[in-house]
């Protein structure tokens, strides 16, 4: 009976073995896709789509004024961050904050009132109510002058007597001097040096690679741009001519040489693809390296 069980259990353990390793795989030698959607015209818009490859994880970022970030599992159906919906709460706050109140007009009907007229009606109450205070520190004025003699005598022989006793110094604590940090052009210098250069070129080779691997496509474009001179504006145009990713039906890049301001309109549609097990043979690669590990090492401690 006892070999039964266990025998059942090395089963299920097994299973959610090789259930692991599937899904470890999975994540590795499929390819994750992202797109990004950026729109300018009178303000700035942004999507933001980041997924496996059976879209089971889902990664949303969107920006349209305010920013939204969430992450979604079991294909978008359960919602892992945030938890909630704030964005409800602070328009119901809102839309509270926007009713009108009502009051009773002069011929005491119950009335709508708006934001304007409510806030005369508060002021008026704030100048009648000031106007009458200051009759009554007038009439008190008199009355409290004599009373306010007594109080002074009182207090300067307090003061005197407060005066007289010594009150011990407190200890200032040390501080804790930092040790500061080198600045940003001494660590450039340490890094530009001879003794890093192996390092520089192994860090800087694997980088291009990595940036060649998840270099995105430009699927949609239509932009209108200025640089505010034409002589800049028609250099830009030249350089992104010789940019081969530019070209194609559902793609235009036009330059404004009119325009005295520099100014950039339109939308561009991009997306592209990664695979994790080449993130994870480029990090490993720069780590299991001696050179390029102690550069690496060098500018996280700064």
């Amino acid at each position: 009976m006892i070999l039964l069980i266990l025998k059942i259990i090395g089963k299920i353990l097994l299973i959610l073995l090789l259930v692991i390793l599937a899904i470890i795989l999975l994540l590795l030698f499929t390819p994750f896709g992202y797109s990004v959607n950026l729109e300018y015209y009178n303000a700035l818009k942004a999507k933001v789509r980041f997924h496996d490859f059976l879209r089971f994880l889902s990664v949303k970022f969107d920006y349209d004024g305010e920013s939204d970030f969430s992450v979604h599992i079991l294909w978008g159906r359960v919602k892992l961050f945030p938890k909630g919906n704030p964005k409800k709460k602070e328009s119901k706050q809102k839309a509270s904050k926007k009713k009108n109140s009502k009051t009773f007009d002069e011929n005491f009907t119950e009335r709508e009132v708006s934001e304007e007229e409510e806030k005369e009606y508060r002021e008026n109450l704030y100048r009648a109510g000031t106007e009458s205070t200051a009759e009554v520190n007038v009439l008190v004025s008199g009355d409290s002058e004599s009373s306010d003699k007594d109080n002074s005598s009182h207090a300067d022989s307090g003061t005197d007597e407060a005066h007289d006793i010594k009150k011990k110094p407190k200890k200032e604590k040390k501080k804790k001097q930092k040790k500061s940090r080198p600045g940003f052009s001494s660590l450039l210098k340490e890094i530009m040096s001879d003794e890093y250069a192996a390092g520089r070129k192994i860090l800087i080779d694997k980088v291009l690679k990595l940036v060649k691997h998840i270099w995105p496509d430009i699927k949609e474009a239509d932009v209108t741009y200025s640089l505010g001179e034409p002589d800049t504006t028609g250099y830009a145009t030249a350089f992104l001519a010789m940019m081969p990713f530019i070209y194609g039906k559902k793609k235009s890049f036009n330059p404004d040489f009119a325009s005295e301001k520099p100014y950039f309109r339109g939308y561009i549609i991009i997306d592209g693809k990664l695979f994790l097990y080449y993130v994870l043979y480029i990090v490993i690669s720069l780590f299991a390296n001696k050179d390029s590990r102690k550069l690496i090492m060098k500018l996280i401690k700064g």
